[in-house]
C-alpha cells in the first residue's frame, strides 16, 4: 500500500496505514456514523431547549417612536385622571379621526412637554415641526366648509394653544396679563364656536370647549389690571350654541359684577351721603359673596366623593376624587382672595370708609385669606405615595397657574412669600414641562 509523503506518522510516532484503496473509499459504509452524528445533534438541541426553558427570557426590544412615547407621558400627566372633561375627551376625539390637524397638534404638545421635562432640544425641534404641520392641516380644513364643522378642528385650536403655553419661552415683552400667555388661539376658537352656532352645531365638544374658554377668560379677567382683559371682553359678546357670553355659575357671576363695580369705584364721588351709602352697600355685598365662596370651597372640600361625579367651579371640574375636590376648593378660594383684595385696595385709597362700614381695615387685610388659599394649593400639589393614584401632575399644575399667580401678585402676602411661590412655579415647570410655569417663576 502506498504511503503518504507527509511523514506525520513519524512525527506522531504512530503506525501509518497508508492510503486506502480507491474502490474501498467509494463503496465505504458510513450509515452508522451519520446516524450517530444526527443523534448527537438532536441530543444537543434538546439539552439546549431544556436549559433555556428553566431560565427567564428577556423580551425582545420594542422600538417606539418619540411621538408615541411622548403621547403616553402626555396622557399620564394631563388626561388619565383629569377633572376637566376637555382633557379626558382628547383621546376619544382623536381616535375617531386619526391623522389630520388634531393628531399633529397632540404630538406637538406631547413632544414639547417631554422636551422641557428632559431638556431635549432635538425633541423641541420635532415638536415645532409637528406644530407647523398641524397649522397647515388646520388651514386646509378651515378652507373647506364641510371639514370646518368637524369637532377635531375645534379641538385642534385648543391643543395648539396648549402647545404655546407648554413651549413658552422668555421674551422681553412677555407679560402674565396678556391674552397670548393666558391661552393662545382662544380668539380663533371663539370665532369657530360662533361659526358652529350659526350652523346649528351643538355637541358635547362645543359645551366643554366653551366652558374651558370661559375659565381661561375668567382667569385673565381677575389677574389683569382693569380694562386689560381682551379675551374676557371678547367672550362677553361671543355666541356659542344657545349661550351668549361666558359660562358662569351664579356665584361667580356675582363675583365678576362686584369686581367690575370696584374697578369703577375710584371714579365715584364720595362727597354725598347717597354715594357713601351706595358704596357701603356694594362693599358689604362683595364681602357677602366672599363668604359664600368660602362656604362653597368648604362644601366641595368636605363633601364625600361619590361614584357619580359632580360638577364644581363653574361646571369645569368633575369631582371624581379628592384631588379634583382640592382643585375646585383652591379655585373658589382664589376668587375670594381677589374680592378681598379689591375691598382692601379701595379702603387703602379711602380710609375714611372704614368708619362708615364699621369694619376695621386690619380685619379685611388679614393674611388669613392668602394663607388659606396657599394651603389649598399645597393640598392640590402634594404628591400621594399610593401607587393606585395617578399623579396627573400636568393637569393639576395647569389648574393651579391661576391660584399661584394670584398668590404671587397679592398685596396680602408676606415679604418672602413671592420667592416661595416662584420656587413652586419653577419646580412645576421642570416637573411637568409646562413652560408658562417656568416663565412665571423667573
Amino acid at each position: 500500500m502506498q504511503r503518504p509523503a507527509c511523514r506525520r506518522c513519524l512525527l506522531l510516532k504512530r503506525e501509518c496505514l497508508g492510503y486506502s484503496d480507491p474502490w474501498t473509499v467509494v463503496l465505504r459504509q458510513v450509515n452508522d456514523l451519520v446516524a450517530e452524528q444526527v443523534q448527537v445533534r438532536v441530543r444537543k438541541r434538546l439539552q439546549a431547549r431544556r436549559f433555556a426553558a428553566g431560565r427567564p427570557q428577556l423580551p425582545k426590544p420594542v422600538h417606539l417612536s418619540l411621538e408615541y412615547e411622548s403621547l403616553l407621558l402626555f396622557h399620564e400627566s394631563y388626561v388619565s385622571a383629569s377633572g376637566i372633561s376637555f382633557f379626558r375627551t382628547l383621546p376619544v376625539i382623536c381616535s375617531k379621526t386619526p391623522g389630520g390637524p388634531l393628531q399633529s397638534a397632540l404630538e406637538a404638545a406631547a413632544l414639547a412637554s417631554a422636551a422641557r421635562r428632559f431638556c431635549q432640544s432635538n425633541m423641541m425641534a420635532l415638536a415645532r415641526r409637528n406644530y407647523g404641520r398641524a397649522i397647515n392641516s388646520l388651514n386646509n380644513a378651515l378652507c373647506d366648509p364641510v371639514t370646518a364643522k368637524d369637532d377635531t378642528v375645534l379641538v385642534s385650536l385648543f391643543v395648539l394653544g396648549l402647545f404655546e403655553t407648554i413651549a413658552a419661552e422668555h421674551s422681553p415683552i412677555w407679560s402674565t396679563n396678556t391674552e397670548s400667555n393666558c391661552h393662545p388661539h382662544s380668539r380663533g376658537g371663539l370665532v369657530l364656536l360662533e361659526y358652529r352656532a350659526d350652523n346649528v352645531i351643538h355637541t358635547a365638544v362645543d359645551a366643554s370647549t366653551h366652558t374651558f374658554f370661559s375659565y381661561i377668560a375668567l382667569m385673565e379677567y381677575f389677574l389683569s389690571p382693569p380694562g386689560s382683559a381682551p379675551l374676557w371682553s371678547r367672550l362677553l359678546t361671543a355666541k356659542a350654541a344657545s349661550t351668549v357670553g361666558p359660562v358662569l355659575e351664579p356665584l361667580l357671576w356675582r363675583a365678576v359684577q362686584f369686581k367690575s363695580t370696584m374697578d369703577c369705584a375710584p371714579s365715584i364721588s364720595l362727597h354725598t351721603e347717597d354715594a357713601l351709602s351706595r358704596i357701603c352697600d356694594i362693599i358689604k355685598s362683595g364681602l357677602a359673596v366672599a363668604d359664600e365662596l368660602k362656604k362653597s370651597a368648604d362644601a366641595v372640600g368636605s363633601k364625600p366623593v361619590s361614584s357619580v361625579p359632580t360638577l364644581a367651579f363653574n361646571y369645569l371640574i368633575s369631582v371624581a376624587n379628592e384631588k379634583d375636590a382640592a382643585v375646585a376648593k383652591a379655585l373658589y378660594l382664589t376668587v375670594k382672595l381677589h374680592l378681598v383684595e379689591s375691598v382692601w385696595d379701595f379702603l387703602l385709597a379711602y380710609p375714611q370708609m372704614t368708619s362708615v362700614l364699621d369694619t376695621r381695615l386690619d380685619t379685611i387685610s388679614d393674611t388669613s385669606s392668602w394663607q388659606e388659599t396657599y394651603d389649598a394649593v399645597s393640598m392640590v400639589l402634594r404628591e400621594e405615595n399610593t401607587p393606585t393614584v395617578s399623579s396627573c401632575l400636568g393637569y393639576r399644575a395647569f389648574c393651579m397657574m391661576w391660584p399661584l399667580s394670584a398668590l404671587m401678585q397679592s398685596r396680602l402676602a408676606a415679604s418672602d412669600s413671592q420667592d416661595r411661590i416662584k420656587g413652586i412655579l419653577r419646580h412645576l415647570g421642570a416637573s411637568t414641562g409646562l413652560g408658562i410655569c417656568s416663565l412665571a417663576g423667573r
